[in-house]
Order: structure tokens, then sequence, then C-alpha cells
């Protein structure tokens, strides 16, 4: 469970039962706000940004790689 859904799983059960409409009003316009937000952030998949990740590290070995013999060739 996420952060989020912990948090309005603890608010909701704070709602008084007599007043259970209350609680699934609440419920539904809560999801409906976070999931908009969610989706104006732009977020990637986990799986994304490994693949990702991987990309940087090889560019940056690359760029190393590169920035060394840029050095031995200046020196020569």
């Amino acid at each position: 469970m996420s952060a989020a859904q912990d948090a309005i799983k603890k608010i909701i059960e704070k709602i008084p039962a007599d007043v259970d409409f209350i609680k699934q009003d609440f419920e539904k316009h809560v999801k409906n706000i976070l999931e908009d937000l969610l989706n104006k952030m732009e977020l990637v998949s986990q799986e994304e940004f490994q693949t990702q990740k991987k990309v940087l590290a090889k560019t940056r070995a690359k760029l190393e790689q590169l920035e060394q013999q840029v050095a031995t060739l200046e020196q020569q």
C-alpha cells in the first residue's frame, strides 16, 4: 500500500460509522484528486527508471574513456 493510500485509510477510519456516506464520498474524491495529481507529475515506471540508470552509467563510462583519450592526445 502506498503512503497516500495509507494516509487516506487512516483519515477514513477516523470518520464515525454513522456518516458512512461521507466516507465513501470522501474516499472517491480524494482518490480522483490523487490520480489527477500523479498523472500531472509525469512519473516513470521503476523499470524505465532502471533502464535509464543503466544508459546513464554506460554514458558516463564512455565519457570518462573519451576524456582519458583526449588527455593522452593532448600530452603528445
